[in-house]
């Protein structure tokens, strides 16, 4: 049996063996089994086998293959087999994307189609006992030299497409997808069988033009795919320099800085320590959450059909200093083209989404160094992400209460309409204004009148009123009044406890505890300290789901490859780092 899938790639790209049905590393690979022992476990087919030759002499030993060489070959493997799988991912996601569209017109396909490569696959409510020749010699597959017998009615004839294989066959055996018209589907998303063999998947990309299912002329990933998974992944590198790892974690695209210039990379250990911010973020466990309007909040992060952003997922960039600091300012206005002349083909691919605050790495407009600093820099920014575009409409009627925006819509409110001044959101932050609680003069001057301000204000109103509800303020904020953290001029020093906020913007409370209290979980003190030590020490805690691409992929390369945990040293697989928690977990 000759190697397929996974296994043909190992053996063509990267020197595996095939022996008795295996791919076995380099200088790994047992003697062939003798002809005998391959028919007690081979089913026999009508065909008869090849025979199979003898060797005249002993095999030559392969030379010994060093640790470190296993370590490179299995990690170029891990990278392959990677890329090969969200490739497939990909082309799920738009095959999906363009079966939605296609619904509708469906209906409405006639079999007498002009083009000569579409073939229709319908098949009579009564077939007639005898198969008939096609009435038109053009829609008949040059393939199919005479009609097939007819029995009984089939919905997909067995000879239409091939059976799945490689990272399909895995996603349809272990994963429960559906093989349908060629094509791997999640479990229930599959169309009907298709009325044509080979449909050319254009996706409709951001600013309205069309990208191929495939990479672009110059090599890079296609864009115009929204939203990030919903468990824990792991992170995954990019064709971008300014970007270039990603990692999906509960809706929000993680975009890691890498090294451009003179600037260093963001490292993977306050990558992971954001992720795992995100995560403690969303604990279901948390007091008072209401699990299915927190992964509601999931969904709309993601951009997924139905929220009311979708289409548009929510990205989470981090960068390290400040803008000024790359080569190209990330953060500055700039053409098309731009920055992937900079940073690499890719990189305004990544920019799509939506894409709220910056979380910047040794912030340095910041206190360096500091671990109650990097605890606030990262919560506020991240809460800056959070509560417009996934807790608005997380709970039932949060969409319209919290309208940082337009209903629907991601543009400001119009400002001949005033019918945005009488929300929730609008009638708490004007209360807390009005008592002196809350003051955004220094950077909008005017929010409760210019829907353009608003929005700014409104994020910021709303992250100061977490932090108080939270009691973090005044646990974290680096300023400091009678020993506690205060934002003195922007928010009042008696209202940094839900007492306070009680009493001064009752408003506020209730609209905390109506709509962010039963998706957003308090995270513990202790833990965060733990978490960020002073001088970047201390260890994220964050695990990859078992289910993640690169966990799949280890587990699968594991399958497939015959060695033992102990044969490799995971902390060396550098820079997956925590690589070797998620491979100890499976």
């Amino acid at each position: 049996m000759e190697p397929t899938g996974v296994n043909k790639i190992l053996v063509e790209k990267y020197g595996y063996e095939w022996v008795n049905g295996k791919a076995w590393r380099p200088g790994t690979a047992p003697e062939p089994e003798l002809i005998e022992e391959e028919e007690s476990v081979i089913e026999t087919t009508p065909e008869p086998s090849q025979p199979v030759a003898t060797p005249e002499t002993d095999p030559v030993p392969s030379e010994p293959i060093s640790l470190e060489e296993r370590i490179e070959q299995l990690q170029a493997s891990i990278n392959e087999l990677q890329k090969k799988y969200e490739e497939a991912l990909e082309k799920l996601e738009q095959a999906n994307a363009r079966t939605a569209e296609l619904e509708g017109q469906q209906g409405e396909t006639s079999s007498e189609s002009s083009n000569p490569d579409e073939v229709a696959i319908e098949p009579d409510e009564t077939p007639s006992p005898e198969p008939q020749q096609p009435a038109v010699e053009e829609e008949v597959d040059a393939s199919t030299p005479e009609a097939p017998e007819v029995s009984e009615p089939e919905p997909t004839p067995a000879t239409i497409y091939p059976e799945p294989t490689g990272v399909d066959k895995i996603l349809v055996e272990t994963y429960g997808y559906e093989w349908v018209n060629g094509k791997a589907w999640r479990p229930g998303t599959s169309p009907d069988v298709e009325t044509v063999s080979d449909i050319a998947i254009e996706v409709p990309n951001f600013d309205n033009t069309l990208v191929s299912s495939g990479v672009t002329e110059d090599g890079s990933p296609p864009s115009g795919l929204p939203g990030a998974g919903l468990n824990k992944g792991s992170l995954t590198a990019t064709t971008s320099t300014l970007f270039d790892r990603t990692l999906d974690v509960y809706g929000v695209k993680l975009l890691v800085g890498g090294a451009s210039g003179t600037q260093d990379a963001v490292p993977d250990a306050w990558a992971h320590k954001v992720a795992q911010s995100y995560v403690m973020l969303m604990d279901p466990t948390g007091s008072n959450i209401d699990v299915s309007a927190q992964e509601n909040m999931k969904k709309i992060l993601a951009g997924e059909d139905g929220t009311w952003h979708e289409g548009f997922g929510t990205s989470q960039r981090i960068l390290k200093g400040t803008g000024s600091e790359y080569p190209l300012n990330p953060l500055q206005d700039l053409n098309e083209g731009q920055l992937d002349a900079q940073y690499g083909a890719g990189t305004e691919a990544l920019l799509h989404d939506i894409m709220q605050d910056m979380v910047w790495y040794q912030n340095s407009t910041g206190v360096i160094n500091s671990g109650d600093g990097d605890i606030q820099e990262l919560f506020e920014h991240v809460l800056h992400t959070l509560h417009p575009w996934g807790v608005r409409g997380a709970v039932e009627g949060s969409e319209e209460a919290l309208n940082y925006t337009k209903v629907g819509s991601r543009d400001a409110h119009d400002a001949n309409d005033s019918s945005w001044k009488t929300s929730e959101l609008y009638l708490a932050m004007k209360e807390a204004m009005d008592n002196g609680v809350f003051d955004p003069s220094g950077y909008t001057p005017d929010p409760l009148n210019d829907p353009e301000q608003f929005h700014p204000a409104a994020t910021e109103y709303t992250y100061i009123l977490n932090f108080s509800m939270w009691e973090m303020g005044k646990e974290f904020w680096p300023d400091k009044v009678n020993g506690e953290g205060a934002l003195e001029g922007e928010w009042s020093v008696t209202a940094f406890d839900p007492a306070g906020v009680l009493a001064e913007n009752p408003l506020g409370h209730a609209l905390f505890m109506k709509y962010f209290d039963p998706v957003l979980s308090k995270p513990d003190f202790t833990t965060l300290r733990s978490m960020f030590q002073d001088n970047d020490q201390g260890d994220s805690g964050y695990v990859p789901d078992a289910n993640s691409p690169q966990a799949f992929i280890m587990s699968f390369v594991e399958d497939n490859t015959q060695f033992s945990s102990e044969e490799v040293f995971y902390d060396q697989l550098s820079p997956q780092t925590d690589l070797a928690i998620n491979v100890e977990l499976l």
